[in-house]
């Protein structure tokens, strides 16, 4: 785990990824770098990331997140922030190897899904297909009073433009995103999601 209590300086934050690689795991606790990370830091290649942020610059993580997994838990984000990102994945310009995202945060109760579902064409599983159910991932700086859901059940869905499909669950203190490796298409001759 990687804690700062204070700004740090981005240079050596780059110089110790560069040194120690691309890692699979990396949470961290973080109040801001004194400039932004380059994008081709190794950092962003981390395959699970997990940030809690109180600053700007979690967005800016993970916009340039590359890995597989990524836990972001800031107050900063905006829905436009989230939909704009979505947005990108869904014409392949955004980070094609995502297979979960999950941003905790606290958003506009009355417009939130409203919102999503209008700007991200987000549809409603068939009847016929159970919705399934999405492993969170936990965070180890959260206490014994900060119990969170281990899973939750998503019966909505996004899809890419080559068909991929993406559950998305918005409420207004979560976001969960969980790419799935089938189409829409193969979803619906199948009647399945597996």
């Amino acid at each position: 785990m990687i804690t700062h209590s204070e700004e740090t300086e981005a240079q050596d934050f780059e110089d110790y990824f560069d040194a120690i690689g691309n890692q699979d795991f990396v949470e961290m606790l973080h109040r801001g770098f004194n400039r932004p990370i380059n994008p081709n830091s190794k950092f962003f290649s981390t395959n699970i990331l997990i940030v809690k942020s109180s600053n700007r610059d979690a967005i800016y993580m993970l916009e340039h997140f590359k890995g597989e997994e990524a836990v972001f838990s800031a107050d900063n984000f905006q829905s436009g922030n989230i939909i704009g990102l979505l947005k990108k994945w869904k014409k392949r310009e955004y980070n094609n190897n995502l297979e979960k995202l999950q941003i905790n945060t606290r958003l506009n109760p009355r417009l939130v899904f409203e919102e999503y579902a209008r700007e991200l064409n987000i549809k409603r599983l068939p009847n016929s297909i159970a919705p399934p159910i999405v492993q969170l991932t936990q965070n180890f700086y959260r206490t014994y009073k900060q119990l969170d859901p281990l899973e939750v059940t998503i019966p909505t869905y996004i899809t890419r433009d080559d068909g991929i499909v993406g559950l998305l669950s918005v409420t207004p203190e979560k976001l969960v995103f969980s790419v799935k490796r089938i189409t829409e298409k193969e979803m619906l001759e199948t009647n399945s999601i597996a």
